[in-house]
């Protein structure tokens, strides 16, 4: 019934004989759109487990030179870029320290 009000309003009597023409590029920017953040979560998704993959392997090295005997024999005078041993020993206590 609200129909045919509407097509009699607009002077023609049957759906067919409207002439639309409905706008669709808004619906394809918001598929764009969509697609794009998709793109950059799956990106984001692959660094995350890169980076996680760097730091597991990081945590393993340094669980090996902590338990590792080969301290013992190295000299504490010894220095690399100008910081001894017991420099970077020290940095590295305090790191675990503050990671517990």
């Amino acid at each position: 019934m609200e129909l045919e009000i509407i097509l009699e309003s607009i002077g023609t009597t049957s759906v067919s004989q409207l002439n639309l023409s409905i706008d669709l590029s808004i619906k394809n920017k918001e598929e764009e759109f969509i697609d794009k953040i998709k793109k950059r979560v799956n990106e984001n998704i692959v660094n995350l487990q890169k980076i996680n993959k760097t730091l597991d392997n990081g945590q393993e090295n340094l669980k090996f030179w902590d338990d590792n005997d080969l301290k013992k024999y190295m000299l504490h005078k010894r220095d690399v870029d100008g910081k001894s041993f017991q420099d970077y020993e020290s940095f590295y206590m305090e790191s675990i320290r503050l990671n517990r």
